[in-house]
């Protein structure tokens, strides 16, 4: 997406513009073949919240990835550096993700720890790293993952095994 089109794709939350686009939740759409047989789709709609990030390539890296996969995901940006806010700005815009029906959220810097209070539940690789990248809303929950975690303390081991 580009700047233009993301700075159309704006809500409010107490006053602060917040990127909000169509809003869609996670649902069934239209099925299409692939390779022969048929291939449900689902949607997804994604941001991602950090600070000076409006440059970030993660929205168009994941909307293809996901298309790659059969997955439709509308991915934003929530700068907080553009929009003035901070982590005591965290509840809202969470709240407001939850509201508007986003599937999740991954969190950079420098909310990966500020967030971790106001989740319901952390995975092991959270809870050991003590920050969270990303957030999936579900059943009225929201969990907290470092999925990275697992795969860099993998990596760690194999580079630099300890005797």
């Amino acid at each position: 997406m580009n700047q233009a089109c993301r700075a159309d794709a704006t809500s409010t939350l107490a006053g602060k513009r917040m990127p909000g686009g169509p809003i869609r939740s996670l649902h069934a759409a239209p099925s299409r073949r692939r390779l022969g047989r048929e291939v449900s789709r689902r949607s997804l709609l994604l941001a991602l919240v950090g600070q000076d990030i409006s440059g970030s390539l993660t929205p168009a890296m994941q909307e293809r990835e996901g298309d790659m996969h059969g997955l439709r995901i509308s991915y934003r940006i929530i700068d907080a550096g553009i929009h003035r806010m901070g982590a005591e700005d965290l509840p809202g815009i969470l709240a407001w993700a939850e509201r508007f029906g986003f599937d999740g959220l991954n969190i950079t810097h420098p909310f990966k720890q500020a967030v971790i209070p106001l989740l319901d539940e952390l995975s092991g690789d959270a809870t050991d790293l003590g920050a969270v990248n990303t957030i999936v809303f579900g059943n009225g929950r929201r969990i907290g993952r470092t999925p990275t975690g697992g795969a860099m303390a993998a990596r760690s081991a194999r580079c630099c095994p300890t005797r």
